[in-house]
């Protein structure tokens, strides 16, 4: 058997005669080395992020508190400093209230002052030419709608207008008050000496055997109040009406009356009644006045 022979197929390389890994054809990329790269894992590994969710059923844990040592000369520097500021901010809420207080006050007043001016030229144009000519006709008005009025206002608020006045004009108040009174005391008086006046032919005796000194204190009350009361004030001041003493003043204060009413008497000139009543107060015994 005729032994074959085999035929070598001819390879054509395209890289033949060329320099190592260089592609004959431009346009192909040539082979790169290969280069060891570190593996890179496809689960994504998680970065610290300031970002973070808080699960509310999980219990935040609490840091732990540390005690500062405080001294006592620390503690008595931050009661000093806490009073301080509680002081200031007293002061500082006082300071305002009374700001506004002020505030308050300067618009009342301005309020009223307006009130006053739209009232006098209220006046002013009704016909009066001064106030004082308002004032009297007013107060001597026939009106008896009016005139009510007026009485209301001077019942009730009579005694304030009258310390108004004597605030205003006090040496005015005063002389008025002084002149009043003078006129009032004289009428009470000749009303107690026409009251006590002795009857004709009455002894001294029969005057004494009926003279009691509650009765003529009761009715020189009742017929002089205003004289009543100046001598008791005068002779007897607030708080010294007490005691074993009360009962000497009573005498003393009847003895005045006594000698004030015989004084103002015109028609007896006799001094011997009144001098032995004022013995009487004294405690001298009735037979001996008799004599």
């Amino acid at each position: 058997m005729p032994s074959s022979t085999l035929r070598k197929r001819s390879h054509n390389d395209e890289n033949a005669g060329t320099s190592p890994r260089s592609p004959r054809d431009a346009s192909r990329t040539p082979l790169a080395a290969i280069q060891h790269t570190p593996w890179q894992l496809s689960t994504p590994v998680n970065l610290p992020s300031s970002y973070y969710f808080i699960d509310g059923n999980t219990p935040v844990p609490k840091k732990r508190r540390v005690a500062r040592v405080v001294s006592q000369q620390d503690m008595d520097r931050l009661r000093s400093e806490r009073a301080e500021r509680d002081r200031r901010e007293q002061e500082r809420r006082e300071k305002e209230k009374e700001q506004e207080r002020q505030e308050k006050a300067r618009h009342e007043r301005e309020a009223a002052n307006c009130q006053l001016n739209q009232a006098l030229h209220g006046i002013t144009n009704s016909g009066f030419p001064t106030l004082h000519s308002f004032l009297e006709a007013l107060l001597t008005t026939n009106d008896p709608h009016r005139s009510s009025q007026v009485s209301q206002l001077l019942q009730h608020h009579g005694p304030s207008l009258l310390d108004h006045v004597r605030g205003r004009q006090p040496e005015i108040a005063n002389d008025w008050a002084l002149s009043t009174s003078r006129q009032l005391i004289a009428n009470e008086m000749k009303v107690l000496a026409n009251r006590f006046r002795p009857r004709q032919g009455s002894s001294i005796t029969h005057i004494l055997d009926y003279f009691s000194l509650d009765a003529f204190l009761s009715d020189a009350a009742a017929l002089a109040p205003s004289a009543f009361q100046i001598l008791q004030q005068v002779g007897f001041p607030s708080g010294t009406e007490n005691g074993s003493n009360r009962k000497n003043r009573e005498l003393i204060l009847a003895t005045t009356i006594c000698m004030l009413a015989k004084a103002h008497n015109e028609h007896s000139t006799d001094f011997q009644t009144t001098m032995s009543l004022y013995l009487l107060a004294l405690g001298v015994d009735k037979g001996i006045l008799a004599i």
